[in-house]
């Protein structure tokens, strides 16, 4: 019986032994789908924060190339009228900023879509129509609609939303792509630079004198508010987040940087 019993459990770990090393060989052939996280998009927002892991080669071939490029005013996107299905879009608003942080003009846009059914569920527990996805801030030393330039927001895709413009500047023009998505993804481009907006939905934007410009991605945002607040021009959530970013000393560090251009 002592020796059915040895057989057995002989038989038994050879068989288990097998199936872990076929186990093993289909795991090398079939490598698993790697499943994007917050983590992920956290430490990409945050990489071309830290100066140490610049390539400085790059910047300067990139500053020599824009050096030689045509800086004459042109749309981020051309817009050539095209038929679509009809849709109910709630609407967009877009309110224009202009803050003075350390004695420096800051302007910029924030963008918000009314509630419906692709982005109600970040309106939980409040009584907001509006929902801010996408905040905008220069330093520049050009106004704020220098030579008619002005931002649209495009629903001609719904439930995808466009918002793009151009912010001048006297090194050229910054343009700027912006997508809401309907499954709820939302993201950035500004002058060829992709931006998570899950990372944070400000971005902050500071030229400087050698041509190039850095950003900064910030948590901080209006939230929602409703069509009452923004027909009397008094959006409690949006005048809250100004002063907060008056006193970031996050933001008033990055506005004042070294070789940053200087407003007359």
């Amino acid at each position: 019986m002592k020796q059915f019993v040895l057989y057995f459990l002989t038989i038994l770990f050879s068989v288990l032994f097998f199936f872990c090393s076929v186990t093993r060989k289909i795991e090398k052939r079939t490598p698993k789908h790697y499943e994007w996280s917050i983590k992920d998009t956290e430490e990409y927002a945050n990489k071309n924060v830290d100066s140490t892991k610049w390539s400085i080669k790059k910047l300067t071939n990139d500053l020599k190339n824009a050096q030689q490029a045509d800086k004459e005013v042109k749309l981020p996107i051309s817009d050539y009228p095209s038929p679509v299905a009809d849709y109910s879009g709630n609407g967009s608003t877009v309110n224009p900023l202009s803050i003075k942080i350390e004695g420096k003009s800051i302007i910029g846009y924030t963008l918000a879509h009314y509630k419906d059914k692709f982005n109600e569920h970040l309106f939980a527990d409040t009584a907001g129509q509006y929902y801010t996805f996408f905040t905008i801030l220069f330093l520049t030393d050009k106004p704020l609609l220098d030579k008619g330039q002005n931002p649209a927001v495009i629903s001609r895709n719904y439930p995808h939303y466009l918002f793009i413009g151009t912010q001048n500047t006297s090194l050229g023009n910054i343009d700027w792509v912006q997508a809401t998505l309907g499954n709820g993804e939302n993201f950035a481009i500004i002058t060829q630079r992709y931006f998570d907006l899950k990372a944070g939905r400000t971005i902050l934007i500071a030229p400087l004198k050698d041509g190039s410009l850095r950003f900064l991605q910030l948590k901080d945002s209006p939230e929602t508010y409703t069509w009452k607040e923004l027909s009397s021009q008094s959006v409690v959530t949006i005048n809250n987040f100004v002063e907060k970013i008056k006193i970031n000393k996050k933001v008033i560090s990055f506005f004042s940087q070294d070789k940053i251009i200087e407003q007359k």
